[in-house]
């Protein structure tokens, strides 16, 4: 055999070995403990669009057509991650999680775009890697599994009824799984099973454990949009005209907390409600104690998707997307508007 021939067989190898030492690792990242969250309930529950990560909040940027940024938690230090429009984010290890909901390159090159779908990035928003590619609703990270809704393949038996079925998939882009035909909305993970409200057949408080695939009835009764905080699960009640109750876990009466229909909220540091009335032009965002008490106006109006880091409550326009406001959570009334440039 020629010498030539040698040369390039002991150079060809190593690149070999390489590539398929590539393609075998690719996908594959450090593991997460197993009680690992990636965001709170309250902020998944409103569109993921702030989660604050070692004293860092990243967040969807309403002024910047819902790109990805980041900054300190006192709003200085801002800076541009990724061009793409994030929400449901979650973080966890050296990654972050998020549903891309569309591309935002609108030049002639809008082609090359991402697409929706369910995305995992570096810490920097460098070196994203598709999950799963196609529209999805609602996700979450726990411990080493991103749990999300997704067109389930058969739905009450009815192979022609395609409704939002329950998924996960590995961060490592393996072991993609549906775990149930019904839309169990994963954001309110505790003591190891997602707390939901039904939505097709009832709407009690279920329980729903990702393992062994059990759904039970916790509480029987009108639940939506049920948030655990402390001791407490919080929900509107569609049988009394979508207005605020709690009940304590553990059981016993619940409790009414407002006369008014609430569109949305956020139960924030076990403290304060934050929540949106709808009663015509009286409509507004609120601040509450949890236990009801010392109703305040922070401003009047119709906003959505209240989110909150661990000193501000943010939220968009109800009519306006790339309109953000943000307050103070301890602060004295009164909103403003959130522009980062």
């Amino acid at each position: 055999m020629k010498s030539s021939t040698l040369i390039k067989i002991a150079i060809a190898v190593p690149i070999i070995a390489a590539l398929a030492i590539t393609v075998h690792n690719f996908g594959k990242i450090e593991k997460n403990p197993e009680n690992t969250i990636g965001n709170n309930a309250g902020n998944l529950l409103n569109d993921g669009l702030i989660c604050e990560f070692e004293n860092k909040v990243y967040f969807h940027n309403a002024a910047d057509n819902g790109s990805l940024w980041k900054m300190n938690i006192n709003e200085t230090g801002l800076e541009k991650l990724s061009p793409n429009r994030v929400k449901f984010l979650n973080i966890a290890g050296k990654h972050i999680y998020y549903y891309e909901a569309g591309d935002n390159n609108s030049g002639v090159l809008s082609f090359m775009g991402h697409q929706m779908g369910i995305y995992r990035t570096n810490m920097d928003g460098k070196r994203p890697l598709c999950l799963q590619q196609s529209p999805t609703d609602n996700l979450t990270l726990v411990g080493n599994t991103v749990y999300y809704e997704y067109f389930a393949t058969k739905h009450n038996g009815d192979k022609e009824d395609k409704g939002l079925g329950f998924y996960c998939i590995n961060t490592d882009r393996q072991g993609r799984k549906q775990l149930s035909d019904d839309p169990v909305i994963p954001a309110n993970y505790y003591n190891n099973e997602f707390y939901y409200a039904g939505q097709v057949k009832d709407h009690n408080l279920h329980a729903f454990n990702p393992k062994t695939k059990a759904d039970r009835i916790v509480f029987s009764g009108s639940f939506w949009n049920p948030q655990i905080s402390g001791q407490y699960v919080y929900y509107m009640n569609p049988d009394d005209g979508y207005t605020l109750y709690r009940r304590p876990l553990s059981g016993g009466a619940e409790e009414k907390l407002t006369d008014v229909w609430v569109d949305c909220f956020n139960v924030v540091k076990d403290t304060w409600v934050f929540y949106q009335t709808n009663d015509g032009g009286d409509s507004g965002l609120m601040r509450m104690y949890t236990d009801g008490s010392n109703k305040e106006i922070i401003m009047t109006g119709r906003y959505k998707s209240i989110n909150a880091s661990s000193k501000y409550v943010y939220f968009l326009s109800f009519d306006n997307n790339r309109m953000m406001f943000h307050q103070e959570i301890d602060g004295l009334a009164g909103g403003s508007v959130f522009n980062p440039k």
